[in-house]
């Protein structure tokens, strides 16, 4: 699996690092952070997370640290003003992704989506890099009123979906088939998309 990151950076200097998620049936998310240990040694882990949210290991001025991720997962890094940078990982295990520092006085590890990644639902963003407020549809709608505005989203399980710019799925379209490799669990996820999408109608089930 080839990772990809993307950078962001808001007025509250957030900063997004994502990596391409891919993902037989219920696999439950995971996250090990390794500090100093670039190859990820099986055993040598700091911390092993798997409820929804837990701290982490503040690295030190000179430490660098590395993650083994399954599902999606939101690393939040805090200053002592309390300013944070949001970063972004996601896998299926078998990679050892370095992580950015921004700010080390505290970390703290976040798992987005179905805790099995098998679940049918959609969670959509009005900014890009998964910035706001989350939209979750589990299911087609046929009118969403008023429209949400889509910059980024992502989804779980072997599932498509498709978004209409009109009601009653009319209007400019987009099918997006799940990004899994043959498996029927996954999170894919697409931090950048269409420069606010005006969704008005949502359907579970396209064809490209």
């Amino acid at each position: 699996m080839q990772a990809k990151a993307f950078l962001f950076i808001s007025l509250y200097a957030t900063v997004t690092l994502f990596g391409n998620s891919l993902g037989s049936s219920g696999v439950p998310q995971y996250l090990l952070q390794y500090v100093g240990d670039e190859n990820c040694t099986t055993g040598n882990h700091s911390v092993n997370v798997t409820e929804f949210e837990h701290d982490l290991i503040a690295p030190g001025d000179d430490e660098a640290v590395y993650f083994q991720v399954m599902g999606f997962w939101r690393i939040t890094q805090y200053n002592e003003l309390g300013h944070h940078a949001n970063l972004y990982l996601d896998g299926i295990g078998d990679e050892c992704q370095h992580m950015w520092i921004i700010y080390n006085y505290r970390w703290t590890a976040t798992r987005l989506g179905d805790p099995f990644q098998i679940e049918k639902e959609i969670q959509l963003y009005g900014g890009s890099y998964f910035h706001g407020v989350p939209y979750k549809v589990k299911g087609s709608m046929p009118s969403i009123i008023p429209p949400v505005n889509v910059g980024s989203f992502f989804f779980s399980g072997n599932y498509s979906w498709g978004l209409f710019s009109g009601p009653n799925y009319t209007g400019d379209t987009v099918c997006f088939m799940p990004m899994i490799q043959g498996r029927d669990w996954g999170i894919t996820t697409f931090p950048l998309f269409a420069n606010d999408f005006p969704l008005r109608s949502l359907k579970e089930g396209c064809h490209p």
